[in-house]
């Protein structure tokens, strides 16, 4: 399959995407996530959600270079609470452990003040640094996160995972 039809059904599949919904995207490069990451927060903003970004590889101010970079303005978005930046420790790392119940407590929390601000829904872009052993409690945390956006059913989940190639089973 060509590059440019990949790309093209990659981002149909975010432009696709209602409340409720959630995306785990891979990538191994800095463009590989950009090319993720810009449409993604862009998207949530023109259609008046509040959008979440949850940094832990990359620095809040790399991830608004690169909406400004393709010609949004975020101050604006950053001003009014629309757009928010958070660490990883801030999200779900309590006492420097992965902590899903705070995840959890996060995007209820989140959610709820979204929609009693008026806007449409949460959109919410969480960006996890490496491959992580594959515990119990994060396949348990993802589960419960899920629910909780069904029960929900106005947050967007985007999932932004950085792999290496030794770990990556498709690799060529």
């Amino acid at each position: 399959m060509k590059q440019a039809t990949r790309v093209h059904r990659f981002l149909q599949t975010i432009s696709d995407l209602t409340p409720g919904d959630h995306l785990c995207c891979l990538y191994q490069t800095e463009a590989e996530h950009r090319a993720a990451v810009v449409p993604f927060l862009r998207q949530g903003l023109e259609r008046r959600e509040k959008v979440i970004y949850i940094a832990e590889a990359h620095t809040a101010e790399a991830i608004l270079g690169y909406q400004r970079d393709s010609g949004l303005g975020v101050e604006p978005h950053l001003a009014c609470g629309q757009l928010r930046l958070l660490a990883a420790d801030e999200a779900h790392l309590g006492e420097g452990a992965f902590d899903p119940d705070r995840v959890i407590a996060l995007l209820q929390a989140e959610t709820t003040q979204a929609l009693a601000e008026g806007y449409s829904a949460l959109r919410v872009a969480n960006e996890s640094e490496g491959a992580r052993p594959c515990g119990n409690e994060i396949p348990s945390a993802s589960l419960r996160a899920g629910l909780h956006l069904v029960q929900h059913d106005q947050c967007r989940q985007f999932l932004l995972s950085r792999i290496r190639p030794a770990v990556w089973p498709f690799s060529a």
